[in-house]
């Protein structure tokens, strides 16, 4: 079957752009065996329009029908005048985690013709800009980061701390209450050694 198909994909004007053809699996419709197969095309901007599909639709329709319902090279026909191929569909790569490539800490985004990964939210990605490695290597941010007093969160290429309580600084390393303390009792202090000072003057 996959010799059929590819030669009848070599009469079309896609025979430069095809690569191959997989079955996945026999099935009745409507009192007909149809057959449900993959055609793998290189990948390039038309490949991935949607166009492609009602193009790739004709183009076989067009060869089986002119060859009086054989399909490509060999004794495999369709049965009848009927619409040879009922539908030409995008293959989901998001559907199985084999057909994909997306990181740990990233979700698949099917596109026609292909995928793409995003990191997800929280997490830096230094290949944003470049779809062939986007989503694969996608950079975590710990709690570690935040002096565990903080949400970690990866913005504009950097980690950003988002602390919680009393704590703060770009770390969150900073405890307020013990600055508080620590700068009211210097401030007593200052307040302190002023008034001796006063004192002393006074006396004198």
């Amino acid at each position: 079957m996959t010799f059929q198909i590819g030669t009848a994909m070599a009469l079309t004007s896609f025979s430069n752009i095809y690569m191959g053809t997989k079955v996945n699996k026999f099935f009745s419709l409507n009192g007909a065996v149809t057959v449900n197969t993959t055609l793998e095309m290189e990948e390039n901007s038309y490949t991935r329009s949607e166009i492609v599909k009602r193009d790739i639709k004709n183009k076989l329709i067009e060869v089986i029908q002119a060859r009086a319902n054989n399909i490509g090279s060999g004794n495999l026909y369709v049965s009848g005048p009927f619409n040879p191929i009922p539908g030409v569909e995008d293959f989901n790569e998001c559907s199985e985690p084999e057909y994909n490539d997306c990181g740990d800490f990233s979700v698949c985004v099917n596109l026609f013709g292909g995928f793409t990964c995003e990191c997800l939210r929280g997490y830096g990605d230094k290949f944003a800009s470049d779809p062939e490695m986007s989503g694969r290597h996608c950079e975590s941010c710990p709690a570690e980061f935040c002096s565990n007093k903080g949400v970690c969160s990866i913005q504009a290429g950097g980690r950003v701390c988002e602390c919680t309580g009393n704590f703060y600084g770009e770390q969150c390393q900073i405890d307020g209450e013990v600055m508080a303390v620590a700068v009211g009792a210097s401030v007593a202090a200052v307040i302190i050694i002023i008034l001796t000072l006063v004192c002393l003057c006074m006396w004198r």
